[in-house]
């Protein structure tokens, strides 16, 4: 009986520490078969973001979690990195963690010639949750197109297709 009511507690403690976290997008890339979801992990009383976090996952389990400072956004938040050289930046100048803001997605176009591309969404919040918009469209799936040399494989991300 111990068991079980110990069993009970981790249980309901554990729904309580996550409850407060919500996806605001899963990412995937033509690339490879991980899957990354972005959250925001959000006070339960104010409902305001008090951190992101990304997870990647790989043939359905969980490989890692990494918690991101959104304080960090207007001097950029890397987001995916390799080699030493930044695939994927969020930037964002008025962002508010009360009510959201413009996000650039700044994503290495083509790493040999050092181009960059840059998209722009908008982080929402609604009444009871946060949502992702782009071209003033809620967004939950961002499919990664990558940039393919023929020589060198892959070199930079050519599109972010939004559904």
């Amino acid at each position: 009986m111990l068991k079980k009511s110990l069993l009970i507690a981790a249980l309901l403690f554990t729904k309580t520490v996550f409850a407060n976290e919500e996806i605001l997008v899963k990412i995937s890339s033509d690339e490879n078969s991980k899957i990354y979801l972005l959250k925001v992990n959000v006070d339960e009383n104010t409902q305001n973001i008090t951190q992101l976090i990304k997870e990647t996952y790989e043939n359905g389990k969980q490989i890692k979690r990494d918690t991101l400072d959104y304080k960090k956004l207007p001097n950029g938040l890397s987001l995916e990195e390799r080699k030493n050289r930044k695939i994927i930046v969020l930037k964002s100048d008025n962002f508010y963690s009360d009510q959201g803001g413009l996000v650039a997605v700044d994503t290495l176009f083509n790493g040999v010639k050092n181009q960059r591309k840059s998209y722009q969404f908008e982080l929402v919040k609604s009444k009871n949750s946060w949502e992702l918009y782009y071209a003033k469209k809620a967004i939950k799936h961002i499919k990664i197109l990558t940039n393919k040399s023929t020589i060198l494989g892959v070199i930079g991300i050519k599109n972010l297709v939004m559904e």
